[in-house]
């Protein structure tokens, strides 16, 4: 039976949000997240918005979210700001890979249309942004938090190369973006990582990947729930820094 919280249970909770945390590594931190006591939002576009459930020590919330949209975004955080009083941690994990397989030379890029290069942008980089841009300003007016945007090695630039360029240049750009929101809020007890989970099992990452997404989601709990004093503004795998 699943049970009901009580006000006073809520109120001590550490509040967070997962984007695409209907399958996959997503879903694997936000079960992860709840294990540990936390009062999850497990947010992906297929999900449908429906009562807190328990698991493990803390609580699993599904609710529908498009990233893309600004509107729904900014509902979101006023919603749960609104009846738990904080956002304590942010897991951006939502992201597509719209560019297909195909060789890592030639000008593949050339011929791609329009939409799937905006649709990665707008996806794997103004989205974090816009919920990242939602979710600081609470999280200052407490005086703690914990955002991850989950990255990819893609976007290195020692990896670099004409390979998937829409994507890498939307990861490379998270990671820059990181780096630099990280720096606006180093006084404060609010730690901002990229964290690149590695080649994934998962819809985008395909049936070769080497990693399952618990292995995967391993790095990004670490990273949402760092002591105060952790790394900040860093590319993390693993727990460690991964270089830029």
């Amino acid at each position: 039976m699943v049970r009901v919280m009580p006000p006073t249970e809520r109120a001590k909770r550490p509040i967070a949000i997962v984007t695409g945390a209907s399958r996959g590594i997503g879903k694997s931190v936000a079960l992860r997240l709840a294990e540990q006591g936390a009062h999850v939002f497990a947010c992906a576009r297929s999900s449908s918005t429906g009562e807190a459930r328990s698991h493990g020590d803390g609580w699993i919330e599904h609710r529908h979210l498009d990233v893309t949209d600004h509107g729904q975004c900014r509902a979101l955080c006023s919603d749960i700001t609104g009846e738990h009083g904080s956002i304590d941690i942010l897991v951006n994990n939502a992201a597509v890979y719209l560019e297909g397989p195909g060789p890592s030379s030639g000008r593949k890029f050339l011929t791609l249309p329009w939409d799937a290069i905006s649709g990665t942008v707008l996806t794997n980089l103004l989205a974090q942004m816009d919920l990242v841009h939602a979710t600081l300003p609470i999280m200052i007016s407490r005086g703690y938090g914990r955002i991850v945007n989950v990255s990819s090695g893609m976007g290195r630039f020692v990896e670099l190369n004409g390979y998937a360029v829409a994507y890498r240049t939307s990861k490379a750009a998270i990671n820059a973006f990181t780096r630099s929101v990280a720096d606006t809020v180093g006084d404060l007890d609010i730690l901002i990582n990229a964290v690149c989970p590695g080649w994934t099992a998962t819809a985008m990452g395909g049936p070769d990947a080497p990693r399952q997404p618990d292995r995967a989601a391993e790095g990004i709990v670490w990273a949402a729930t760092l002591p105060a004093g952790g790394i900040t503004g860093a590319l993390l795998r693993d727990g460690e820094h991964f270089g830029w």
